[in-house]
């Protein structure tokens, strides 16, 4: 019977002769196991492994597990827009993780902004739309900058809020307001609740709105407004003071260069 017994290192044991604990009652075992499975590890990137990130998105998330700046490119991706130095390539792969239908498709594995987010965002854009689109086509406006100003313009910054709030989390994590992140979470799950219900009365009011109308007629201002907030989000979002990638990839080259003297 004491055969079956594990063996149990002795404290006075010589060190060449201590005895292992067996595999299955290592007690450091699940702990490194769960380090090596750690994607939240604090190294940081190098350059080259930055610019090797530049992907279409073909790859999945379980990719990284084991990768030690999963965390790290998570924050990269969410406010970095120098990747390979190459103006047009990065603008490629910022448009694929920042574009509100692009990115549905195209986004990097890792983006905080996951893609279920993104579809979420996307149907809540279309819900916030439908009301101003049904009161547009009972009035008979069609007029394209009409739509633009009342429907096109609150439905994008409905769009920019609910990135950021997606990504938000990434400024509370680690440190002494880690316990944030909780907040943020519930604040995400209480928003989207509150869309969905949203988006249900929005659709029994437009219903009862637009019966007896031709649909396809109703339809023309919530197509102009969604194809308005695509087209729009180039300029935008590409020569826009401050958060535009023109004004950040010549920063964050700027601030490369100055490092490398």
């Amino acid at each position: 019977a004491d055969a079956d017994l594990p063996l149990v290192p002795q404290a006075g044991a010589h060190t060449s002769e201590r005895l292992a604990w067996p595999a299955a009652m290592d007690p450091n075992r699940e702990r490194s196991e769960l380090r090596s499975h750690n994607i939240e590890s604090p190294r940081t990137m190098t350059p080259e492994e930055k610019a090797a990130e530049v992907k279409n998105g073909d790859c999945s998330r379980a990719r990284y597990a084991d990768c030690a700046y999963a965390r790290n490119l998570e924050s990269q991706l969410a406010s970095s827009f120098y990747w390979t130095g190459d103006f047009c390539r990065d603008f490629l792969f910022f448009v694929q993780n920042w574009h509100p239908l692009i990115g549905m498709g195209m986004s990097h594995p890792m983006h905080p902004w996951g893609k279920k987010e993104r579809i979420f965002a996307f149907v809540g854009a279309c819900g916030f739309t439908l009301m101003p689109t049904a009161l547009f086509r009972k009035q008979d406006l069609n007029d394209p900058g009409a739509i633009f100003i009342f429907i096109t313009i609150p439905v994008m910054v409905f769009e920019t809020g609910f990135y950021y709030l997606s990504v938000s989390h990434l400024c509370c994590r680690g440190g002494t307001c880690h316990c944030l992140t909780y907040c943020v979470r519930c604040c995400k799950l209480y928003m989207g609740c509150c869309t969905v219900m949203y988006l249900l009365i929005q659709l029994a009011v437009c219903y009862a709105i637009l019966r007896g109308t031709d649909m396809e007629v109703a339809a023309w201002p919530f197509a102009l407004s969604r194809f308005q907030s695509w087209v729009i989000w180039f300029p935008l979002w590409s020569l826009m003071p401050c958060l535009g990638f023109c004004h950040g990839w010549l920063i964050e080259r700027k601030k490369l260069r100055q490092a490398l003297l």
